[in-house]
């Protein structure tokens, strides 16, 4: 499958000096393409990390260089992509 973008969303509802309640949470998975995954290839993705993941300490910087590398990648798919589907448009042409 390669590198996914994973987003959740966490809506919360609460009374002034009150408890917070979870109103919504939203999960969202998005491939190097650009793509957003649904149905099976998400849920599958899921179990995987919940099967095989680890609770780690957080290394923000090692967050950011990771982030920045998956758009780095995702940008040189694309871009491999627009180049190939030019060499086709020009050999069909």
């Amino acid at each position: 499958m390669g590198l996914v973008q994973c987003t959740v969303k966490v809506t919360c509802c609460g009374k002034s000096g009150g408890e917070m309640h979870v109103r919504e949470v939203s999960l969202s998975m998005e491939d190097m393409y650009g793509r957003h995954l649904i149905g099976r290839d998400s849920l599958g993705i899921l179990q995987e990390v919940m099967e095989n993941g680890e609770r780690k300490k957080v290394d923000v910087e090692k967050m950011k260089s990771g982030f920045e590398e998956f758009c780095l990648m995702k940008r040189e798919k694309i871009e491999r992509k627009l180049k190939r589907e030019k060499v086709i448009d020009m050999v069909i042409m």
